[in-house]
């Protein structure tokens, strides 16, 4: 029997010519990352433990991506809190708040993680590696502290299940909206354990900020982690990325897939995602408007420079709408850089956006992400939801930028019309 690309990529870090779905293995992992929102319980492990050294600092990656914009004392301890534990162990690889910008982006950008890595993270977005062709595997605290103290971790091959995208996009549809479709079809408990596996002509399309909201929406489904093959724009992102030897696996012909699921772009349309329900419809079937206070494009979807230029070309020659307050979150401070040498900045700022650093701000309840009781937000991200009767809505950025300019949520299709009707051109084309 064949493998998969999880078998395969597993079975090299275990040292083994092949491994089977069951067996518990110990892999070798190549990078551990983790953030401030994690090193807290880390760092009491280790102590608990006695542990005084890491197997390996160039392996490790810390980033304090969490907490940049905050104002509570608790948390800007925590930052404080990762920089002793950074400096404690002697890992250079430590990001300061705002400075390179979200842990698996900036990770993926500097050549940290490549093609063919096993990746031990403390963040749930560890699936998001998978973009380039990385096992990434989020876990808990102490799992984590022995992935540092041993340079490995315990664990049961897991199933794949094949997820086949076909079909040539429409102008507006990205990757969130092949996500969302997915995560619909599979609910969030269907991969539960389980890997997923990408494939399909459509993803040769996707820009690099695409795959990494596909990937990342793995762990949505319940999966342990999300895998697709580097090819197309993941190569040229790729390119001249580290001196270490990429691995790019394949699966079988014959190898076993739990289920095979086939999503045609035919069928994807704009969706939207209720954040604390699982609840995704169609943006086109809304029966009512739905008013909208606050959009977030960027952070940890939506933040690459791909994404910001189709927000750019939405919102050119409109408005933001006066009831709303529009924020641009670039994904790293390579994004960030590219945003103002590009003249993005010039385009969000003079329609009243504010730019904010690059941090995972949107997510966590931070001073960018709250709402006032009764409010409604869209975000480019997973989203947060919160007990104060306020709603967050999770989006395509081509969905939160036409929203921005209605005030209400909306189909980026009925823009586009007017757009071409108006000899402005259609929005997508990098």
């Amino acid at each position: 029997m064949g493998m998969t690309m999880t078998q395969k990529t597993l079975a090299d870090a275990a040292g083994v010519d092949a491994v089977e779905v069951g067996e518990v293995i110990f892999p070798e992992v190549n990078a551990v990352s983790t953030t401030d929102i994690s090193v807290q319980q880390i760092d009491g492990v280790l102590k608990e433990l006695g542990s005084k050294k890491i197997f390996d600092p160039d392996r490790i990656s810390i980033s304090a991506d969490h907490f940049h914009l905050n104002n509570h004392q608790k948390e800007l301890s925590r930052i404080r809190q990762t920089r002793k534990f950074a400096q404690r162990f002697k890992v250079e690889n430590y990001t300061p708040p705002g400075r390179r910008g979200i842990s698996h982006i900036h990770n993926s950008e500097s050549g940290h993680v490549i093609p063919g890595d096993v990746v031990v993270s403390g963040d749930s977005h560890a699936s998001a590696y998978g973009a380039i062709g990385a096992v990434g595997l989020a876990v808990g605290g102490t799992d984590l502290a022995m992935a540092m103290t041993l340079g490995k971790l315990w664990l049961q091959v897991p199933e794949s299940i094949r997820v086949t995208f076909t079909g040539e996009p429409d102008q507006v549809i990205t990757g969130k909206d092949f996500a969302l479709r997915m995560q619909r079809e599979l609910g969030p408990t269907g991969a539960l354990g389980k890997a997923i596996e990408f494939d399909g002509n459509s993803l040769e399309a996707f820009p690099i900020g695409d795959r990494f909201i596909i990937a990342d929406s793995a762990f949505e489904c319940g999966a342990l982690t999300g895998l697709m093959i580097p090819h197309g724009k993941a190569l040229e992102y790729l390119a001249d990325q580290t001196q270490r030897e990429a691995q790019y696996y394949l699966p079988d012909d014959d190898a076993e897939f739990a289920d095979t699921i086939e999503i045609d772009a035919e069928n994807v349309e704009p969706l939207i995602r209720e954040v604390g329900t699982n609840s995704i419809f169609g943006v086109s079937g809304l029966t009512k408007t739905v008013p909208i206070d606050q959009v977030i494009i960027g952070g940890c979807a939506g933040g690459q420079i791909e994404d910001l230029y189709l927000a750019a070309k939405v919102l050119k020659y409109r408005e933001i709408h006066e009831d709303v307050r529009l924020m641009i979150v670039p994904g790293s401070v390579q994004v960030y850089r590219r945003l103002i040498n590009e003249g993005l900045a010039s385009i969000f700022t003079e329609l009243g956006a504010s730019i904010h650093p690059p941090t995972c701000g949107p997510c966590p309840e931070s001073t960018i992400a709250s709402l006032a009781p009764g409010e409604r937000g869209v975000v480019t991200s997973r989203g947060r939801s919160y007990q104060n009767g306020s709603q967050v809505y999770s989006a395509s950025v081509a969905v939160a930028a036409a929203t921005a300019v209605t005030g209400e949520l909306t189909d980026p299709r009925e823009l586009i019309a007017e757009s071409e009707s108006s000899g402005n051109g259609a929005p997508r084309e990098y």
